[in-house]
């Protein structure tokens, strides 16, 4: 008995064709609900990543100069070479200074964590510190502000 034929996707081809093509199989497992996959790329049946974000809660520390360290807490995980990172501070976004140069023009900064070294984009440690810059964000840190810092790892 000759089998019958059908039309279906062809997702290699990325065209229909004749005869049965089973479609890709995509499966995400949720491993750490911490950690959100950014970007995930569909390459030929495969997911890859292109990156993962980490969400960390900061623990709040309240600030009322600039200078002032805002929270206790640092990466829990090593940042991946040469990626951003930013937090947000009760749900707004905020991006760190680029470096000494930025330092007057951002609400925060990133040092090492002996406060003496302002971190650039992609240089991030475990053990850095954050700066909050009261003045320049035009709110202070409060001790009940939700802190998220999200980085790739």
């Amino acid at each position: 008995m000759a089998s019958k034929k059908q039309k279906a996707f062809n997702y290699k081809q990325n065209r229909y064709t004749e005869g049965y093509v089973p479609a890709p199989e995509r499966k995400v497992e949720v491993v750490n609900p911490d950690v959100v996959i950014s970007n995930p790329i569909v390459v030929n049946e495969t997911v890859t990543v292109k990156g993962i974000n980490k969400v960390q809660i900061l623990v709040p520390i309240a600030t009322s100069a600039n200078g002032d360290l805002f929270t206790s807490s640092t990466f829990e995980l090593q940042p991946a070479a040469g990626s951003a990172a930013y937090i947000t501070v009760n749900g707004r976004t905020t991006f760190p200074a680029n470096g000494a140069a930025e330092v007057v023009n951002s609400a925060f900064y990133i040092t090492d964590s002996t406060g003496t070294i302002i971190r650039t984009q992609g240089t991030y440690q475990v053990g850095d510190k954050f700066v909050w810059q009261g003045t320049v964000a035009g709110i202070e840190i409060l001790a009940d502000d939700e802190i998220k810092l999200i980085y790739e790892i």
